[in-house]
C-alpha cells in the first residue's frame, strides 16, 4: 500500500474507532453494560399473580369480577414492561461487547497500518 493510502486508512479508522467509543461510553454512562435487576417489577408481578389466584381460588369473591379483569389486564401489561426490559438490557449489554470487540479490531488494524507506514523512517516522519 501507498503511504497515502496508509494514512487515510488510519484516519479513518480512527474517526470510527472514536464513532464506536462514543457510543460505547453513552451505554456505559447510563448503566446499561451491566445486568439491571428485576427483583422489584418481578415482585409486583408476582403479587398481581397471587392476588388473581386468590380470586380464582374462592368463590366469595365473585363481587370482584371488575376488579379482577381490571387487574388481569394489569398483570399481562406489567409482564409485558418487565420482559421489554429484560430484553432491552440484555441487547445493550450485547451491543456494549460488540462494540468493545470493533474497537479491539480497529485498533489492532490502526497499529498494523501505523507500523506499516513508519518502517524505513525518520522519527520525525512517523505516524
Amino acid at each position: 500500500m501507498s503511504d497515502a493510502s496508509l494514512r487515510a486508512s488510519v484516519q479513518k479508522n480512527e474517526a470510527l474507532k472514536s464513532k464506536y467509543q462514543s457510543v460505547q461510553n453513552s451505554i456505559a454512562w447510563n448503566g446499561l453494560s451491566t445486568k439491571r435487576g428485576l427483583a422489584s417489577a418481578n415482585a409486583l408481578v408476582d403479587k398481581c399473580k397471587d392476588y388473581l389466584d386468590k380470586i380464582d381460588g374462592n368463590d366469595g369473591y365473585g363481587y370482584l369480577s371488575n376488579f379482577r379483569d381490571k387487574l388481569s389486564t394489569d398483570y399481562e401489561t406489567l409482564k409485558g414492561y418487565r420482559d421489554f426490559v429484560r430484553d432491552s438490557n440484555k441487547a445493550f449489554m450485547a451491543m456494549y461487547e460488540e462494540l468493545g470487540n470493533h474497537i479491539t479490531a480497529l485498533n489492532s488494524a490502526i497499529s498494523r497500518d501505523k507500523n506499516a507506514y513508519n518502517k524505513g523512517k525518520k522519527f520525525w516522519e512517523r505516524i
